[in-house]
């Protein structure tokens, strides 16, 4: 069976539409499963020796011009033998035949050639010459073995490749899906070849393989949320040593990062009881002018850009983790332990960031575990880079338990604390100890002053522990208090003394002081109850919208000394708001209204009453303007006393507008200015009469709210 057509290959291939594949038999697709589906974790293995089988596979040297059945029937026959006759499953079967071929692959003797299609030959010479694939072959020998077995074509990341290139062709791949024990499941035979046999491309988690491998046909994929070919190419390029260390993605999944101020943090979720044993590194290069990558150097050799430790966090905070990415499916731990990395960019640019890791019980050497490439916008001129530190890196390490100590207060790299309070750091003996007569001392220096090429000697940043020592407690545990005197980043060195000659530099932190958060809220509620307060004398309803979101958001609306003035500023922005509607009540008048109204020879005396108020708040003397000829004048006069000018520059905060408001009510009198029916009336009258009634409307609010 297979996805696509092989255009090279034994078997006549037909399309069935009804399981969307081609097949050789079509007959025999009614015994497999229509819908592929996640596979269950528990595969129904009865030979569990993976050394023993690779043992045999490699000591089954055959002929390679026997054919492929012989061969099949070979090895599942010797398999079942060297196994006290078990009964082989399907899975071992798949196995077996997995770790035969991946050694033949990595094989590079010649092989004679041979005109037999059906044998081992020909089919290894075609692989050879680019001919067919080792996808094709493994589905062959699975046909003679009775395993249903699909050929999938598409891509993958391999060596070449580099963060959020397109797919194109020469990323074409095959790899397989076999069933077994009822259940689909994923292998990539030429990804697990060679002199030792990758077994983490049998039967791999497909939420894994789905970071290196991708096929459009999208039920192949056997995940639970399929993904599309534009995120496959967007996401992290991630390495082999990546699952060799049983490492999980946890903050940026793309791999191209746009930074917008110069720092960078990824989190990696890694493995609790491997953790302690792994080291990381990172490598940072720029895009030059040149169009070369060159490795970024700090010209203070006292400096790095790079901040890298491990911490331990409760495994229900672990939001930004994507459960499908768990490699046993299962969340057996209480805590988990973070990889952090931060990275600090000298410059802006196009960057690519190359993290490499090892595990010391396993890989002596250092290999990739993940590529990204990271455009940095902007790099502001007030950034400090990271001290550098010696080969034990930060955070608790090997020689801290070598001096038999267990760090107990802070058991990551970084320590955050409040400045102007005594900083504890904490820690106890180990029951192997070879004494308990062992001190500590610290150095706590300022990372922005102490890591200058030429430092100054009088430092008054620096705070040196000088002959302070730190010995055991009865209980075995040592408490180091230092003194945090303001904000600001440091290192924190300790050193240990366990007798005369054996004195170390046992532990780094690096040391972040902050505000303490209660001071921190004191400053932002002054702050809020500042602005509201300056708010509510003005008129820009922008600035006091912003100070309520701020103060809404942050939930000190609630707060009691809060409270009083955020009410003030609540009414005082309905105020505003009736204002603004207000004045866009006068922009409607233009003076083409006002020109038509004074050419009126008899108005209505409705229309007369509105215009006499209209004046009257606008400062007239009422005695001034009784009738329609005292009225007239009014509405075309050119300047600055012109109506439609001072409509625009009226303000209801005049001094004197408490008497105009008088004055107008004395002219009204029981008289009740009705909008719809003045509209009857005349248009440009309602527009007048619209105003008056704002002006009214806002006054009040402003008797009530300001």
């Amino acid at each position: 069976m297979s996805t696509y057509l092989p255009k090279n290959g034994n078997l006549s291939m037909v399309y069935s539409a009804e399981y969307d594949l081609y097949t050789n038999n079509k007959s025999e697709l009614a015994k497999v499963a229509k819908h592929p589906h996640v596979p269950k974790r528990e595969i129904n293995y009865n030979i569990t020796d993976d050394k023993l089988i690779e043992s045999m596979c490699k000591e089954i040297l055959l002929d390679r011009l026997v054919s492929l059945k012989v061969i099949i029937e070979t090895l599942l026959s010797r398999g079942s033998q060297s196994h006290s006759d078990v009964t082989l499953t399907d899975a071992d079967k798949v196995k077996i035949m997995y770790f035969w071929l991946s050694l033949q692959i990595a094989r590079t003797t010649p092989v004679s050639i041979s005109a037999d299609r059906y044998s081992f030959a020909y089919q290894i010479n075609q692989i050879r010459h680019s001919r067919n694939t080792c996808a094709v072959l493994f589905a062959l020998m699975c046909f003679y073995a009775k395993i249903p077995c699909v050929i999938i074509k598409g891509f993958v990341k391999g060596g070449s490749y580099y963060p959020q290139e397109k797919m194109k062709e020469k990323y074409t791949r095959e790899w397989n899906a076999v069933l077994v024990d009822g259940h689909w499941r994923l292998v990539d035979v030429l990804w697990g070849s060679g002199e030792t046999v990758d077994t983490r491309y049998l039967f791999p988690d497909p939420e894994k393989l789905r970071l290196t491998h991708f096929t459009d046909r999208v039920k192949w994929q056997l995940v639970v949320e399929p993904t599309t070919q534009l995120a496959f190419e967007a996401q992290a390029f991630i390495k082999p040593r990546f699952f060799e260390l049983n490492m999980k993605m946890m903050s940026d999944k793309h791999g191209v990062i746009i930074c917008q101020e110069g720092e960078l943090e990824l989190c990696f979720q890694l493995d609790s009881s491997q953790a302690s044993k792994q080291e990381f590194k990172l490598l940072a290069k720029y895009y030059n002018e040149e169009k070369m990558w060159e490795l970024e150097k700090l010209d203070n050799n006292n400096l790095q850009i790079d901040f890298i430790h491990k911490r331990l966090v409760a495994d229900h905070n672990l939001h930004d983790m994507d459960s499908k990415t768990d490699l046993d499916g299962e969340s057996q731990i209480s805590s988990a332990s973070i990889l952090s990395i931060t990275v600090r960019f000298p410059r802006a640019g196009l960057y690519k960031i190359e993290i490499c890791g090892r595990s010391n019980d396993v890989f002596t050497e250092f290999d990739w575990i993940a590529i990204y490439n990271v455009q940095v916008k902007m790099v502001h001129d007030w950034l400090v880079f990271f001290p550098r530190v010696d080969k034990i890196g930060w955070g608790p390490n090997s020689y801290l338990e070598e001096c038999g100590l267990k760090a107990l207060s802070h058991i990551g790299g970084e320590i955050i604390c409040i400045a102007g309070k005594i900083l504890e750091v904490k820690f106890g003996l180990l029951p192997n100890a070879r004494t308990r007569n062992v001190s500590l001392r610290f150095k706590l220096q300022d990372v922005v002053n102490q890591y200058d090429e030429h430092p100054e000697e009088d430092n008054s940043n620096a705070t040196y522990g000088g002959n302070s020592s730190f010995s055991p407690s009865k209980d075995g545990d040592i408490v180091i208090q230092i003194p945090i005197k303001q904000v600001s980043e440091m290192i924190l060195n300790i050193y240990a003394t366990l007798n005369a000659t054996d004195k170390g530099h046992v532990i780094n932190y690096r040391v972040l002081a902050k505000l303490d958060p209660k001071q921190k809220m004191e400053e932002f509620r002054a702050e809020i109850i500042g602005r509201l307060n300056e708010c509510v004398k003005g008129l820009d309803i922008k600035l006091l919208t912003q100070a309520l979101s701020e103060a809404r958001a942050s939930g000190l609306h609630r707060d009691r000394k809060v409270v009083d003035i955020f009410r003030k500023a609540c009414a005082r922005h309905r105020y505003l708001s009736r204002y603004l509607k207000c004045l866009k009540a006068i922009e409607q008048i233009s003076n083409t209204d006002i020109a038509s109204l004074r050419s009126m020879n008899r108005p209505d005396d409705r229309l007369v009453c509105v215009l006499r108020a209209t004046l009257v708040l606008l400062g007239e003397d009422p005695s001034r303007i009784v009738t329609w000829e005292d009225i007239q004048p009014h509405l075309t006069i050119l300047g600055p006393k012109n109506l439609n000018r001072r409509l625009k520059n009226f303000e209801i905060t005049d001094a004197d507008i408490h008497s105009r408001i008088q004055k107008v009510e004395s002219l009204l009198g029981d008289k009740h200015i009705d909008l719809v029916e003045i509209l009857g009336v005349s248009r440009e009258a309602a527009a007048f009469a619209h105003w008056i009634d704002d002006v009214f409307q806002l006054y009040k609010l402003k008797l009530l709210d300001c």
